[in-house]
């Protein structure tokens, strides 16, 4: 598809990825992931409905790109991060102010005002100042996750477990495991 990354891609693309790969879906939940041959450290990931603007038109899929740069750790690190993305409905919790430019720059809604479920506004007791590219304003439970890590995190953090398993229990339609 020529594609590499989500950021600035324009609608019609999207449509094309649920054209392409949402047909299959049998269910209400879909997953796709789409691996870019590239020399290129790049992933992406969206969750159907997010941002409402902006997404595939009915869709059936989550979708994410990663780059493949080698088979090691840091493509783990990238599966499992927009993964947290794509079927997790989580933030990014690192800091860089470039990729706040970039967003903003794009004016593509990829980002929205308001943060997803492990991103807060507030501090509720020892939690770590800066997410969501900024430095300041928003807070993250723990000092390194997958949804922060510089490639060498391997777990979520207890919230982002949390979104992720109750997303998981909706997506299979159960109430026990």
């Amino acid at each position: 598809m020529g594609l590499e990354h989500f950021a600035g891609v324009e609608l019609e693309e999207r449509n094309k990825i649920e054209y392409l790969y949402g047909d299959y879906a049998t269910g209400d939940y879909a997953y796709t992931i789409i691996i870019a041959n590239t020399t290129v450290y790049l992933g992406g990931a969206e969750f159907p409905g997010v941002p409402e603007d902006r997404t595939i038109v009915l869709p059936k899929v989550s979708n994410m790109i990663v780059s493949k740069t080698d088979g090691g750790d840091i493509f783990k690190y990238l599966v499992r991060h927009e993964f947290g993305h794509s079927f997790g409905n989580l933030d990014d919790e690192y800091v860089d102010e470039d990729s706040a430019c970039l967003l903003k720059e794009l004016n593509d809604g990829s980002l929205s005002d308001a943060p997803k479920g492990n991103v807060l506004t507030y501090n509720p007791g020892s939690w770590f100042e800066g997410a969501r590219y900024v430095p300041t304003g928003y807070w993250r439970e723990w000092e390194d996750s997958i949804m922060r890590s510089d490639y060498y995190a391997t777990t979520f953090s207890p919230k982002q477990k949390e979104i992720v398993t109750q997303r998981l229990k909706e997506a299979i339609r159960c109430n026990e495991y």
